[in-house]
């Protein structure tokens, strides 16, 4: 059988629906995975479309053998694809209720048009024109929408060649696989965009659920269960705990607002100095954390640049100035993942109630003379408060 041959108008319609229809399917899909805010056009399109496609695959089913109908034919072809483009519109821009309506009540119109003069030529005519109005709306609309431009495109010269076959009355089966190759490859690109979008909502799923709101570091679940798989694979694991040094003060004084802005300068500081060699954290409050798996890292040099980029860049000139205590732990083996996260806060701890603005590593000499201080304090039945008092 001669390749050409199957695309006959027939055939190719019929293979086209083959192909829209699981393609439908899987917008409605995608459209239920969307916030409800976000999707209400967006299900509105895909139900639309989807009722169109089952329609169209249906008339060309049955009438797959019957006598050539083209003009029914493309004018389902033409309109499911204008479905599907506004689909993607409404699921990258906003819309006035109002605004939509109008579209379909155009489309609805320009497909009853074509329906009731029953001219190919006018309804061909009639497409080019919605292409055109198309094209003004995405480069209006849409900015950054190159798969659009693509697959309006090659839907575009599918309706040229139809146009050309019609005006220079073209019955050649080779001229109708220009055609119907374009129709489908506008699909394809279509389809690629639907597989972009559904990894953004799988990437912004799965960074919501394992990041802080405010900071965008990991949330302190997803930091633990971190630490846990360093430890099973045994990499050569350490961990930074940091307290913004009198927190409290500066959300009564400042503000909340305030606050929430010093935090947020805070963890951009954290995420950059160990953007790639660990993950950086919020273990609550204004406590930050980070995991280390870079066995070439010089840890009292990190500490200490994380430290003084704190204060110089978290801080307002003239307003208040932001320090912060920092612990840092190596991995024992042993230790579970309780034990080694304590022992990085117990280390922050220390830097804490010896002065505040300072750096002590776990097990360190500073560590040790501290916990020695607690021990005879414990003793003695007193409390130990820094120099610059208490957290």
């Amino acid at each position: 059988m001669n390749i050409v041959a199957l695309f006959s108008p027939q055939t190719a319609s019929f293979i086209s629906s083959l192909l829209l229809l699981p393609i439908l399917i899987i917008y409605w899909v995608l459209s239920r995975k969307l916030p409800a805010k976000k999707a209400g056009g967006y299900h509105l399109s895909t139900k639309i479309s989807l009722l169109v496609g089952c329609i169209y695959l249906l008339y060309v089913s049955f009438l797959f053998k019957a006598a050539d109908n083209k003009l029914t034919l493309n004018v389902f072809e033409d309109f499911l694809f204008f479905l599907i483009l506004y689909s993607f519109i409404l699921a990258v821009t906003k819309q006035k209720t109002s605004h939509q309506i109008i579209v379909y009540a155009a489309f609805a119109a320009a497909a009853l048009l074509s329906f009731t003069t029953y001219h190919m030529l006018f309804s061909t005519l009639l497409v080019l024109g919605l292409i055109g109005a198309a094209w003004w709306y995405i480069n209006v609309k849409i900015h950054s929408g190159m798969k659009e431009r693509i697959a309006l495109l090659l839907f575009t010269l599918h309706k040229f060649v139809q146009l050309l076959t019609l005006i220079l009355s073209i019955a050649a089966p080779s001229v109708w696989m220009i055609s119907t190759l374009s129709y489908i490859a506008a699909v394809i690109v279509l389809l690629s965009k639907l597989v972009d979008q559904l990894f953004k909502i799988m990437h912004g799923t799965y960074e919501s659920a394992n990041s802080d709101y405010l900071t965008g570091l990991y949330n302190r679940r997803y930091f633990v269960k971190c630490v846990q798989q360093g430890i099973e694979k045994k990499l050569p694991s350490k961990i930074i705990f940091i307290d913004i040094d009198n927190f409290k003060k500066l959300n009564d004084t400042q503000g909340h607002a305030k606050g929430d802005e010093v935090l947020v300068k805070v963890s951009r500081v954290l995420q950059q100095e160990v953007e790639e060699i660990g993950i950086a954290g919020r273990y609550g409050g204004e406590e930050l954390v980070a995991l280390i798996v870079d066995p070439n890292v010089e840890m009292e040099e990190l500490t200490e640049t994380i430290r003084t980029r704190i204060m110089r860049d978290a801080s307002s000139e003239g307003e208040y100035t932001v320090t912060a205590s920092i612990g840092y732990s190596d991995y024992c083996d042993f230790w579970t993942t309780d034990q080694f996260i304590k022992t990085a806060d117990k280390a922050m701890y220390a830097a804490k109630q010896t002065g505040k603005n300072k750096v002590i590593e776990y097990g360190s000499s500073k560590y040790l003379e501290y916990e020695q201080k607690v021990t005879v304090s414990a003793n003695n039945g007193s409390e130990i408060v820094g120099e610059a008092g208490a957290h």
